[in-house]
């Protein structure tokens, strides 16, 4: 599944060729059912889930984390898997 830009223009470095910024995915937020709250979507063509880190180890540790969703792709909406 591939997620297009929106404005249709074609990708120049991290901007499109009108200067915008290039879209590279999109998250939905989701509630699992024992009640946690984590983002699933697409990045560059992956399906991915970020979660809040619960516990960080310092002020270095990331807030969010990342995670390669091995979901297969579904028909249509890019959302209508999550």
């Amino acid at each position: 599944m591939s997620y297009q830009n929106q404005a249709g223009s074609k990708e120049r470095g991290r901007t499109t060729e009108s200067g915008e910024p290039l879209k590279i995915g999109a998250l939905w937020r989701r509630r699992s059912r024992k009640g946690v709250e984590y983002w699933a979507g697409i990045i560059n063509e992956q399906r991915v889930i970020v979660f809040k880190v619960r516990e960080k180890r310092s002020d270095k540790s990331p807030d969010y984390e990342v995670f390669k969703s091995d979901r297969p792709a579904a028909e249509g909406r890019a959302d209508s898997a999550f």
